[in-house]
Parts: C-alpha cells; structure tokens; sequence
C-alpha cells in the first residue's frame, strides 16, 4: 500500500507510463486483480518500445490476472436494493456497470426495507463472467377484511372506496381503516374505525336503523288509487243514467247526462 501511495505520487509530479507497471505489480500484490490489468494494459499501449522492453513478459502477466478474477452483472427488477458481496456493499440497483471480483467462493446478500432478504452462494469462474438476478419478495403487510351489516343488500366502503355488497371480504393494507355500510331503506350509514393487523383476518359487523314505513294515506299509491276510484264511480253514474228510458218524464235534464262533481287531489 506504500509503494503504491508513493507510485501515484510520482505519477502526478510525472506521468511516466513505467509507472503504470508498478501500480500494476503493487496492485496485483494486493489483490486487486481487475485494476492490475487496467494499469498493465495502459502501460502496454502508452510505453515506448524501449520501455516495453523492459517488460518482457507483461502481455503473459495480464493474462494470467484476468484468470484470477470473474466478471459479474447484476440484474433486478426491483432499483434501490443494496447488494452485498463478500460483506462489502458494491452497489445499489439498478447497477449498470458489471463487476469484477477476485474468483473462487462468495455470498450474495440483498435487502430494501420491505422486501424480504435475498441471499445466496456463488462460485465466481476465473477468467469467466456470471449473471446473477437480485429477486425480492415483498413482505405481505396485508390483513383480510370481512364486512357484514344487519340489512341485506347494504353496500361496503372502506376509506371511501367502494367494495362491493355485504358480506364484503377483502386483502386490505396492516393498519387502521374507516368503513361504511350504506343502504337505501337506511336512515343513515354505519361507521366503525379498524385496526387490521398484517397477516390477520377479522370480521366487523355494522348495524343500520332502518327507515319507519310511512302510514298508509302518506303512501302515493293511496291517493292513486283513490283517484281512479272516484273517477271510475262517475263513468258508472253516467252509463246508468243513460240507459234508463222508460217512459218517465223527462224534466229539464237532458237524458243520459249527469252533473257529478269530482274530488281534487
């Protein structure tokens, strides 16, 4: 680590490129295989031919470096999940760019607050590339929700939003709820105030006060029928008088019609 820290110090007062060598051969002693081929191939394309020469055998060196690392890419459908390899976080999805990790054994751990954690083994090839895909399980933090209410056909809502006829059961979110029941023969709707607990199931059971049936000549089909009633005795009283001629004498009323007065209503 000293000799590189002293390697890139003289790299800015000089940008000699046999110093790319070194960062190369420093790098490779700790272990930093990927970026000991980046500093080795840079030193190949920016070294004179006297220079190279000097490094025999660097082209055989990169090689033998790129087989001691694999080239990973991550893939998930999830963004924001940290992703964790060999206890060092690398990232957050989505990752673009593929990584390059030193081969042999390693643990992949991912996590996001509320999903469940991912983890798994995987053997990196040296030399060689693997895709691994990050697939998060969200946390189910639902309840289930059955609505019930003393008059058939009364319709359920659960913040406002509507959610069918009574009985109503639902998937609703952990966590406190509004709802109401609302029928039409109802006074007024019903309300309660719930606390679903994820993974949980309960019922809750409302009661509407239904509205008094009004006596019978507040009905409209009372007076209706009232109506057709009186109208109907008249056209009787008409036809009777009409067909009645026998003989009698006549007086000032002409036969067959008659003055009925009708009520109003």
């Amino acid at each position: 680590e000293d000799a590189l820290a002293a390697y890139e110090a003289a790299y800015e007062l000089q940008q000699d490129p046999a110093l790319l060598y070194n960062f190369g051969r420093a790098r490779e002693a700790l272990g930093q295989y990927a970026r000991a081929v980046d500093d080795l191939v840079r030193f190949t394309e920016e070294a004179s031919p006297a220079t190279l020469k000097r490094a025999p055998n660097v082209e055989k060196l990169i090689d033998d470096l790129k087989r001691r690392f694999a080239t990973v890419t991550v893939f998930s459908k999830v963004d924001g999940v940290t992703v964790t390899l060999r206890g060092v976080v690398v990232g957050k999805t989505p990752i673009s760019e593929p990584l390059r990790l030193t081969a042999g054994s390693a643990d992949i751990v991912a996590t996001k607050p509320g999903y469940e954690r991912f983890e798994r083994s995987v053997e990196l090839p040296g030399g060689g590339s693997l895709n691994v895909d990050v697939v998060l399980k969200k946390i189910d933090r639902s309840g289930v929700l059955v609505i019930g209410a003393n008059m058939p056909g009364a319709v359920a809502y659960a913040g406002g939003r509507r959610l069918g006829s009574v009985p109503a059961e639902v998937s609703l979110e952990a966590g406190t709820h509004q709802i109401e029941v609302r029928h039409l023969d109802a006074k007024a709707p019903a309300r309660t105030t719930v606390v679903l607990a994820a993974g949980g199931r309960r019922r809750v059971d409302l009661t509407l006060e239904r509205v008094e049936p009004a006596g019978m000549t507040k009905k409209w089909w009372f007076w209706t029928a009232i109506g057709v009633a009186v109208v109907g005795a008249g056209v009787a009283v008409g036809f009777t008088l009409g067909g009645s001629d026998s003989g009698l004498d006549r007086g000032s009323i002409e036969p067959g019609v008659a003055q009925i007065p009708l009520a109003r209503f």
